[in-house]
């Protein structure tokens, strides 16, 4: 079940959501997703590695949704960190948020 994370760009005060764990919106919805959540890049990605796959092997969206469902939710959180959010929460949260996207939670010392 995927947990939902608020995230925040100090430097624009905008707030963006996403998510940690398996994408069940990814599985079940395909490009959709990242649509409504104005990540064009992958949106374009997902539609065409499924339109390609599909046309090779007729019903292999269900297979890229669960790859998808698998790495979407850790791409996008990635993305938004490298875009200068931060997430937002008590420093046991964040900290295993920094550690689902497989990086170093930041020191306190150093902000």
């Amino acid at each position: 079940m995927a947990q939902p994370v608020s995230l925040l760009n100090k430097s624009t005060n905008e707030v963006k959501k996403s998510a940690t764990g398996f994408s069940w919106t990814m599985l079940l919805f395909g490009f959709f997703p990242p649509l409504f959540r104005s990540d064009w890049k992958w949106a374009a990605i997902v539609l065409g590695v499924n339109l390609v796959s599909n046309a090779i092997l007729p019903g292999a969206v269900f297979i890229t949704g669960i790859i998808f469902g698998v790495t979407y939710n850790k791409t996008h959180l990635n993305d938004l960190l490298n875009s200068g959010f931060v997430p937002q929460g008590d420093k046991a949260f964040v900290d295993s948020v920094y550690l689902y996207a497989g990086r170093v939670p930041p020191n306190e010392d150093t902000e």
